[in-house]
């Protein structure tokens, strides 16, 4: 159902849909309430949602949003190669301090669990920065990496899913191409 087929106020009652997930709270984004009784605005928006066009429309927006965020098991497996084949040197500038966070490729961040400064001295005093990086577990990535690319022959069974119909070197470009990416910085 193309957009032109909505009015403006009707695209504005969508997309207010969509974010609040209430139909009266969505018309009365969308339209001119003000004189309007509550009940009066509850029918309007019933009538409104009812409407075919605006229900296509809907279905659309939520199709568009969900596919923004719903992660694949592809988008998944290459988080965990991102991880497991993280070179903790990449932290580093070649002075050995630590890089800021926004200088970090995003191949570097994705790699990190969480990151702590702190200004302290053994007095409780604050005499200077201490940082503390804690990475994500490589071990448990390339395991669950190796497992679903079946490396471990009794736990076969677990690759059947939504990537069991792809072939194994698709897998396999996905993991060549991190590589690729971490050889280039």
């Amino acid at each position: 159902m193309a957009r032109q087929e909505l009015t403006q106020k009707q695209e504005l009652f969508c997309l207010a849909y969509i974010e609040t997930g209430n139909a009266s709270e969505a018309y009365r984004r969308a339209y001119n309430t003000a004189k309007m009784k509550p009940e009066t605005i509850n029918e309007a928006a019933s009538r409104l949602i009812a409407d075919r066009k605006v229900t296509t429309r809907i279905g659309e927006l939520r199709q568009a949003v969900a596919v923004k965020v719903v992660a694949t098991e592809a988008r998944v497996i290459e988080e965990l190669a991102r991880i497991g084949l993280f070179d903790p040197g990449e932290l580093f500038a070649e002075d050995g301090s630590l890089l800021p966070i926004k200088n970090m490729p995003p191949e570097v961040r994705a790699a990190i669990a969480s990151i702590e400064v702190e200004e302290i001295d053994a007095d409780g005093k604050v005499i200077g920065r201490v940082k503390k990086v804690k990475l994500w577990d490589k071990n448990s990535a390339a395991d669950k990496l190796l497992r679903h690319l079946g490396a471990y022959e009794r736990d076969n069974r677990q690759r059947l899913g939504v990537l069991s119909d792809l072939p194994r070197g698709v897998l396999q470009g996905i993991v060549d191409r991190l590589r690729v990416l971490s050889d280039a910085r």
